[in-house]
């Protein structure tokens, strides 16, 4: 089967991430996939050329606008898919004008943000024959727009660095550092709260001398927090690792995986710190809760309230014994609940089913 999937980047983030898997599956499972991009370049697109797969751009050159989309529909209709994937918020603002271009495809939106819809996004949505997303939430967003049930799938995310966080020693398996060692993953963008993160490090020192926080990301506002890291004098404690593809080893090394993001869905890094065995603690927004079992494998606090965050943060650091029980939970839930061969067979089952029977 000819299926296209299109992202308007291949920037680093969770659903670019989750296309090229995606992509990838389908691709061993022999269909003929295409990834289509609005911009040339990106961090992945390496990743994607190094699994084999086609990316096709619309612009020839980068303009460095990740909504043009020159062409779309008349390459579209060259490539004559049979189905399109809609990922990432640009992409599926053009659902509604591919639905109706696109008179023999089946055009699959998706929804796996947190954040508002915009116009474009709302009206592809409501006209969608088939909507995909990563968690409860979503689909509740979703019939609160007036979108019928039977038109809504969720599949969570698939934990995909799977096989190279297996290939590591769970973390429970080995003693919590004395000091402490948190990390974030996460770009470095308004919505993800990375100076209120930084601005508790010194509370959190108080209690925990020697504490270590490592920054995994890059983004617009990463030499804005470096400034302030400098600023309050905790430069031996806060490391920004920038982009990295270890993260599997990082994990490894950490022994609290933490989320103050105020914008999610199903954050990619709680589900793989829970696959290494790691336990968490996150800000419950959106479908966070769905990703880990408050109080057995992490802790869920109220948004925004950064004193009792680090509470949390704390009572997990604290206590030898608990650590392990939360460490253990997690490695055992994450590796029930996000699998990626099942996670992703499913997702591809259900968009299959949809074809054949439409």
């Amino acid at each position: 089967m000819r299926i296209v999937i299109y992202q308007d980047y291949l920037r680093v983030g969770g659903t670019e991430s989750q296309s090229l898997y995606l992509a990838k599956r389908l691709l061993d499972m022999g269909h003929e996939v295409t990834v289509l991009t609005n911009r040339p370049g990106g961090r992945l697109r390496s990743q994607a050329f190094e699994s084999g797969l086609a990316v096709k751009n619309l612009q020839a050159f980068d303009f460095h606008l990740n909504w043009f989309a020159p062409d779309l529909v008349r390459q579209l209709q060259n490539l004559r898919p049979e189905i399109v994937l809609l990922m990432g918020r640009n992409a599926n603002g053009t659902g509604s004008l591919l639905q109706r271009k696109l008179r023999n495809t089946l055009v699959v939106s998706t929804v796996r943000t947190g954040r508002p819809f915009t116009r474009a996004y709302q009206k592809s949505l409501k006209s969608a024959p088939l909507i995909c997303c990563n968690s409860v939430f979503a689909a509740r967003r979703l019939e609160q727009l007036g979108i019928a049930r039977n038109r809504i799938a969720v599949h969570p995310n698939p934990c995909l660095r799977a096989s190279d966080i297996d290939a590591l020693a769970p973390r429970h398996t080995r003693p919590r550092s004395a000091n402490g060692h948190l990390i974030y993953v996460a770009a470095f963008v308004p919505g993800k709260n990375h100076a209120s993160l930084i601005r508790l490090m010194p509370i959190l020192l108080t209690r925990f001398k020697g504490l270590t926080l490592t920054l995994v990301g890059e983004g617009p506002l990463q030499g804005r927090m470096q400034k302030l890291v400098r600023s309050l004098g905790l430069d031996a404690n806060i490391v920004f690792a920038g982009y990295r593809r270890d993260i599997p080893e990082l994990l490894a090394q950490a022994d609290l995986a933490i989320s103050p993001s105020l914008e999610e869905s199903l954050p990619n890094a709680l589900v793989e710190a829970q696959y290494a065995g790691l336990p968490v603690v996150a800000f419950e927004v959106a479908g966070v809760g769905e990703c880990l079992l408050h109080g057995q494998s992490g802790l869920l606090v109220p948004p925004g309230d950064m004193q009792e965050f680090g509470k949390a943060v704390s009572s997990v650091l604290m206590d030898e014994a608990s650590w392990r029980s939360m460490a253990e939970s997690a490695h055992r839930f994450a590796h029930l609940t996000f699998e990626p061969n099942l996670r992703f067979d499913a997702f591809i089952e259900c968009v299959m089913k949809y074809r054949t029977a439409s």
